[in-house]
Parts: structure tokens; sequence; C-alpha cells
């Protein structure tokens, strides 16, 4: 389900993004379709955001994306574990 496989996806990311590699698109292209099946559209948002900066081969700004998508992934899987209490 999307709250065990996104940590897996943008912890795939962040590797991907430390290496420069081209397959962060992929990851962020995972990201945004997860997150807008959920209905996470802030996070889908980012996401589509990262994978447009990825084809640009803006680094910078995927950088400083990624950090946003962290945040909000946090964000939604403490949501996450507090509606399933």
């Amino acid at each position: 389900m999307f709250a065990e496989s996104l940590p897996v996806i943008v912890a795939r990311a962040k590797v991907s993004l430390n290496e420069r590699n081209a397959t962060l698109n992929a990851a962020a292209h995972e990201i945004k379709g997860a997150s807008a099946n959920i209905g996470a559209s802030t996070l889908a948002h980012l996401a589509a955001e990262l994978e447009k900066a990825t084809v640009t081969g803006h680094w910078p700004e995927a950088d400083g994306l990624f950090s946003a998508i962290e945040i909000e992934t946090q964000r939604i899987k403490t949501f996450i574990q507090h509606w399933k209490h």
C-alpha cells in the first residue's frame, strides 16, 4: 500500500538525487502517480515539479524540491498513522 511503498520510493529517489542520476525522473513520476491516486495533491505537485527539474537538469531546484517532498512524506506518514488508530 501507499504508506509502505512511499518510503521505499523516496529512499530510492534520494540515492538517485545524490548521484545526480537520471533515474530520479522515474522515481519522481512514481511518487507523483501514487500520491495523486490517494489525493495527496501537495506531494503529487512537488513530485511533478521534481520530475520537470530532472528533465531540464536543474539539480539545485531538484535538491529543494526533494527536501519539500521528504517533509510532505513525513506529514502524510504521520497523518496515516494517526488515522489508523
